[in-house]
């Protein structure tokens, strides 16, 4: 998806964008002959559930978008969903983070959509506890053990 085009001005004169519940919205009539009209929510999901929205016949993530729309600048890097939904793009839940760290939540979102905990959160099989981890630079890190899925999950972050 292109970036080099858009700039944070032409952004914030054609959407709104609501950073608590990081919803877009139109501030002009937007479309062909303005079909969509000026409020109207914007954003259709991929494949893979992140949203993208077309800018002056340009498609876009919406998260990159938000992350532009906030700081003013495209991303360095990649711009990652730290609960691992790729439609919540809240900006508390993003960040800009290398390629490969990006890569690696990824993997490690995929196999908690089975187990229904946080990303990095797990249960420990020899006892039943539920511990956090982390990879950084392709090692796992482990940040202890927790009571509760919610305490492990907010030592990640």
């Amino acid at each position: 998806m292109a970036t080099a085009n858009l700039t944070a001005q032409r952004l914030r004169e054609l959407l709104n964008y609501d950073p608590e519940t990081g919803i877009f919205t139109w501030k002009v009539n937007a479309g062909r002959w303005g079909r969509i009209k000026a409020g109207t929510e914007t954003g259709s999901p991929d494949l893979t559930g992140h949203l993208r929205i077309q800018v002056d016949g340009t498609l876009y993530y919406a998260h990159r978008l938000a992350w532009l729309m906030q700081t003013g600048a495209w991303p360095l890097g990649d711009v990652d969903h730290m609960d691992g939904v790729p439609g919540n793009n809240r900006w508390r839940n993003l960040r800009d983070v290398p390629h490969q760290t990006n890569a690696e939540n990824r993997r490690k979102a995929h196999r908690n959509k089975q187990s229904g905990l946080p990303m990095g959160v797990s249960i420990d099989k020899r006892d039943g506890g539920i511990r956090a981890d982390i990879t950084v630079n392709g090692r796992a890190r482990s940040l202890g053990r927790f009571d509760d899925p919610e305490q492990a999950h907010a030592a990640r972050t």
